[in-house]
């Protein structure tokens, strides 16, 4: 090869490369922007533009569960909802810090949990989800050791978000640049709360009768890392309620070592930290409030909402 033909082959590879930068934050800048989806409650505290004094997270069973309007009406105080559906702990809780590293304002964070919350996993939900802000530290440290050769890759390979990049990922960046250029979607006047104006189904009743077993495992080293978690909350000086929402009875009645699950949580208590077991509350014996197992409709959420209300009301005045 001549000397001209690498000359012009660097001059190829650099504006190639250049092009691929600029596409790169060209779409990650929108997205960054946007209130698509679940990208707006990541990049809400990513971007650390919202400080309610009351902060709910967790996963589908928050999101569709907990209304902070009723939060709001009935505690006197500000709330937002950032459950995202799919997001276990272990995944969910680099969130949770980077909150919590930034609040000034709030008061009590309401830690949702399920089933799954010291269940160990390998694979990341809807990883497209953080890419934009996957140099954050606490995203990257929470998302690194589920699956570390993706992460970091994400982080540290030129031009690697392009693998990962799913439509979702080019729709949020769309609808960034938009709000960007003043044409937004309308604000989020539910703060995070999607309600399900759904019913329980006849199908549900049949297929509970044939589900084997779901049991509940626990594993030490996350619970140590949830108890690090909490740790750093109240040493902000912020109070933890965690809570077991409602689950209807029939699925109760399938779920093993609930109890191992509701011991760990109960453990980890002081006068800092609380646990509201809402597992066996009346709305769980009547299937109108929910439509499956352990997601109630938008009625059962409004009881669950107002239950959570006054729990917290009564943290907060203590």
């Amino acid at each position: 090869m001549t000397a001209r033909n690498i000359k012009l082959s660097l001059i190829f590879i650099s504006i190639v490369f250049v092009a691929l930068y600029i596409t790169e934050l060209v779409i990650d800048t929108g997205v960054r922007a946007s209130d698509y989806s679940h990208y707006h409650k990541v990049n809400l505290i990513a971007e650390h533009s919202i400080d309610p004094e009351v902060a709910v997270f967790g996963s589908s069973v928050s999101e569709v569960g907990i209304d902070p309007r009723i939060l709001k009406g009935k505690a006197g105080i500000s709330a937002y909802n950032f459950s995202i559906d799919g997001t276990r702990f272990v995944q969910m809780k680099g969130m949770v810090e980077e909150f919590a590293e930034h609040s000034t304002q709030c008061k009590t964070v309401v830690l949702t949990e399920y089933f799954g919350t010291f269940t160990g996993t390998e694979q990341l939900t809807e990883v497209h989800r953080f890419m934009a802000h996957i140099n954050n530290d606490n995203f990257y440290r929470a998302l690194y050791p589920i699956q570390p050769d993706l992460i970091w890759k994400l982080r540290y390979v030129p031009f690697y978000k392009f693998i990962a990049m799913e439509h979702p990922y080019y729709k949020a960046s769309y609808l960034g640049w938009k709000k960007k250029l003043g044409h937004g979607s309308p604000e989020d006047t539910a703060f995070g709360y999607t309600p399900k104006y759904l019913t329980w189904g006849g199908q549900l009743d049949s297929i509970n009768k044939l589900s084997g077993p779901i049991v509940i495992t626990i594993d030490p080293r996350i619970v140590g890392e949830y108890k690090a978690m909490v740790s750093k909350l109240v040493g902000k000086g912020i109070d933890v309620l965690i809570v077991l929402p409602p689950v209807q009875k029939d699925g109760r009645s399938l779920v093993k070592n609930l109890d191992g699950l509701r011991n760990a949580f109960q453990e980890m208590t002081s006068s800092k930290v609380h646990f509201l077991d809402l597992t066996t509350m009346p709305i769980t014996e009547d299937k109108r409030y929910f439509y499956n197992n352990s997601h109630v409709n938008r009625e059962g959420s409004i009881i669950f909402s107002d239950t959570l209300a006054s729990v917290i009301k009564g943290i907060i005045s203590k």
